[in-house]
């Protein structure tokens, strides 16, 4: 499904960042580039796993969830799916989304893109993790934060400078 549309290799997004999805070719939006399928758990074990163990837990539903875990996440161990190799970013350009069709697995996840993607762009998700997440995710909101609060302040200092020039020239 995915060998002459998206390859594996290094992400720049963050330093610790592994290997990531680019197109080998350009996507248009609304297609699936690549399906996320591994072991699945109930949720409430996979609620119990440190942050640490889990970084290709993804949840099919309520109650079940689909884990590629750490000792398997290597390409060269597992290769049925790829899409647990799709790296985080809040300016995601492809989303999870079910697939009801594999003809072994029955419902797994998939990975849509949201847009079209021009050739050896990277693929990203959103992980939607909330308040909770593993230490990567937590520095990168922590910098996410900072850059929002620099922003911030620089525009509410642009605004005032507009409105003292405004009262100038007015004067």
């Amino acid at each position: 499904m995915n060998h002459n549309i998206l390859m594996l290799k290094k992400s720049e997004i963050l330093p610790q960042a592994g290997e990531g999805l680019f197109a080998l070719r350009d996507i248009p939006a609304d297609f699936v580039v690549c399906l996320y399928n591994g072991i699945r758990i109930t949720l409430e074990d996979g609620e119990k796993k440190d942050w640490e163990l889990k970084p290709n837990l993804i949840c099919l539903n309520d109650g079940m969830c689909v884990d590629v875990p750490v000792e398997l996440s290597d390409m060269k161990v597992f290769q049925n799916t790829i899409g647990h190799k799709a790296n985080h970013h809040w300016d995601n350009n492809a989303e999870y989304a079910l697939y009801w069709g594999h003809p072994i697995f029955g419902k797994i996840r998939c990975i849509r893109t949201l847009r079209p993607i021009k050739k050896d762009e990277e693929i990203f998700v959103n992980y939607s993790y909330e308040e909770e997440g593993p230490g990567w995710y937590l520095e990168f909101m922590k910098g996410r934060l900072q850059k929002d609060k620099i922003a911030a302040a620089t525009a509410q200092e642009a605004e005032k400078k507009t409105d003292v020039m405004d009262v100038d020239q007015k004067l």
